[in-house]
């Protein structure tokens, strides 16, 4: 842990700046009576937040070849508060809800990639996966937080209110920023245009990397878009109020997802020790049986759903530093920040997917099966992601990865 005190500034202005991200999933039951919402809108809606991150991927993530990655940091931090303020604002109805999504989501790609990158360059590859993995953790802490803080305060200020005191805290995101990259050195630029090069779609070992990190943001925001409301109504069925089912869904959750947290901070340093791909493809598959069998446990008390649902957290999550760190290792030097770009569009195209297709399902198959195909659907795009992990594992790039362990 020695010399980490910066990555874990960096990684404390992630946390700070997602804090408002999952404050519309907590409060999603509420949204969705007060809004009129179909379950296909309410996932749309969701995942507009997605839709805004890829957007701004392809042309800010690449401009970290040519400019220093610190001060777009700082300045994305900030966006990101003022953009997510409007939505508890503004926000009134499925359009509404949608563009202000949207537009709090463009700012997020600045803030977690840049840091990313600053970090994979200050440390070898031999070392590199604990770094990543504990700013990675980051962002599911802040994420998960923001699930738990909306559902402790809901109750006492109303959907709206909750969520402008996540943005509050968000706030504080920029001022971190700078005093944990004030001293560090700039990140070396490289020869290169700041546009997105497509030559990296040709890096066919960075692409299946790309394609198991793909299948797990699909899973992972499919789950984190609709544990909520499952929870919510489990509880509405066994004779909770809608506020009250809501509230205390959204905290179970929040609870089960920030402990979960807890393995994404070793599982960086675990691919450093036993391989990228075999620890990466361990966690997919584990969150994968959880996904199939979840969706059909509604009927079961609370205490059993939460058992679930904390096995669910503590292997939904703790393969994604694993990827990010893959990737820098079989990514061109030159071409690092749009390996990068592609990299995480991808993995934020399937995330805008899941919780839609998630919608859709239970659309039209209702609640009586919908919840179980919901998250079945994204247990078998998880079990693909396996899939791409096994082919990376046996190309000759894998000695690549972790110096040789794959």
């Amino acid at each position: 842990m020695r010399g980490l005190g910066w990555v874990l500034g960096l990684s404390a202005v992630l946390s700070l700046t997602l804090l408002p991200s999952a404050s519309y999933a907590a409060a999603l039951p509420l949204v969705v009576v007060e809004w009129g919402l179909s379950a296909t809108e309410a996932g749309f809606v969701f995942s507009a937040y997605q839709i805004g991150y890829a957007a701004a991927t392809l042309v800010l993530l690449p401009l970290t070849d040519r400019v220093d990655s610190r001060w777009l940091l700082i300045v994305a931090a900030a966006l990101s508060a003022a953009g997510n303020a409007l939505f508890p604002l503004w926000a009134s109805d499925f359009a509404s809800g949608s563009l202000l999504r949207f537009l709090a989501g463009l700012a997020l790609v600045g803030v977690y990639i840049p840091g990313m990158r600053v970090i994979a360059t200050h440390f070898p590859p031999e070392r590199r996966g604990g770094p990543v993995g504990l700013y990675v953790a980051s962002f599911y802490v802040g994420t998960n937080l923001s699930v738990l803080l909306t559902g402790l305060l809901l109750p006492a200020l109303g959907w709206r209110g909750a969520y402008l005191a996540t943005v509050g805290l968000a706030a504080v995101a920029p001022t971190v920023g700078w005093l944990a990259l004030r001293r560090r050195p700039a990140t070396p630029a490289q020869r290169a245009s700041g546009r997105l090069d497509p030559a990296v779609l040709r890096n066919r070992p960075a692409l299946l990397a790309m394609g198991g990190y793909a299948a797990h943001t699909w899973e992972l925001y499919a789950a984190r878009g609709w544990i909520v409301p499952f929870l919510a109504a489990a509880l509405l069925g066994q004779g909770y109020a809608a506020a009250e089912a809501t509230a205390l869904g959204a905290t179970l959750a929040g609870v089960a997802f920030v402990l979960g947290a807890v393995p994404i901070f070793g599982s960086g340093f675990l691919s450093d020790r036993f391989g990228r791909t075999r620890t990466a493809g361990c966690f997919l598959g584990g969150s994968a049986l959880c996904s199939l069998t979840l969706g059909w446990l509604g009927g079961w008390p609370w205490w059993a759903l939460l058992a679930v649902t904390l096995l669910y957290g503590l292997c939904l999550g703790a393969d994604s530093p694993i990827y990010s760190t893959a990737v820098t290792e079989l990514a061109e030097p030159a071409r690092l920040g749009s390996t990068l770009a592609v990299h995480s569009f991808l993995g934020f195209l399937a995330g805008i997917a899941g919780p839609v297709a998630f919608g859709a399902l239970l659309d039209l198959a209702g609640p009586t099966w919908g919840w179980g195909l919901g998250f079945g659907q994204a247990g078998v795009v998880a079990l693909l992601g396996v899939a791409a992990l096994v082919v990376l594992r046996r190309h000759p790039a894998g000695t690549l990865l972790a110096s040789g362990k794959r």
